[in-house]
C-alpha cells in the first residue's frame, strides 16, 4: 500500500493523539493507518506502508488489540489464510473503546489503590489531614469513572450535545 504524503501527515496527527491515550508509537502508527485505509490490512502490508519491522508490526498488532482497538476482517481471496485487520470507520466507537480502556486501566487501578490505603490510615493528626486528601482524590476519580460510564450508555448524538454542551465556554 502507498501512502501519499497526505496520509503520511494525517497517520502522524493520528499517532500523536494516540500518544497522548497512552497508546506506544508503533501503534499510535498503525491504528493511523488502519484508520484511514480504505480496506482491512494484513500485518506485510502494514510493514510495507509504515516501513516497520515485523516485530515491531506484531507487538503493535497485539497491543491494539488488548486495547479492544483492532477488529479481526475476512477475505475474499482464495487460499490466504493470512489476518487481516481493521478499525472502526466511525471515530466515535473508536473513542469509546479508548475511553472505557483508559478508565479499566488506570481509573479503577486508582480507586482500588486510594480505597486500600484509606484502610491503612491511623487516627493521628498527620494522618487527618491525609485522609482528607485521599478522600478529595478518590471522590475525584469516583465521580470520574462514573462520568464515563454515565458516557458509554448515551447513544451518539447524546454523546455529541453533552459533549458540546459541556464543553467550557472562553471567558472574553
Amino acid at each position: 500500500m502507498h501512502l501519499s504524503p497526505l496520509a503520511h501527515l494525517l497517520i502522524a496527527h493520528l499517532n500523536e493523539l494516540a500518544s497522548h491515550c497512552g497508546l506506544t508509537r508503533t501503534a499510535g502508527q498503525i491504528l493511523g493507518l488502519l484508520y484511514i485505509a480504505p480496506r482491512p490490512l494484513n500485518a506485510d502490508e502494514i510493514v510495507f506502508a509504515l516501513n516497520r519491522s515485523r516485530s515491531n508490526i506484531s507487538v503493535g498488532l497485539k497491543e491494539l488489540d488488548s486495547w479492544n482497538l483492532t477488529q479481526p476482517s475476512r477475505t475474499d481471496v482464495p487460499r490466504d489464510r493470512r489476518e487481516y485487520v481493521r478499525v472502526p470507520a466511525d471515530v466515535w466507537i473508536s473513542f469509546r473503546t479508548l475511553a472505557a480502556e483508559r478508565k479499566r486501566r488506570e481509573i479503577d487501578p486508582a480507586v482500588a489503590a486510594l480505597r486500600a490505603l484509606r484502610k491503612e490510615v491511623g487516627t493521628g493528626e498527620d494522618d487527618a489531614h491525609l485522609l482528607a486528601r485521599i478522600d478529595a482524590l478518590l471522590e475525584l476519580l469516583t465521580l470520574l469513572g462514573s462520568w464515563l460510564d454515565g458516557m458509554q450508555r448515551l447513544d451518539d448524538e447524546a454523546l455529541r450535545d453533552a459533549m458540546r454542551h459541556g464543553a467550557a465556554q472562553e471567558r472574553p
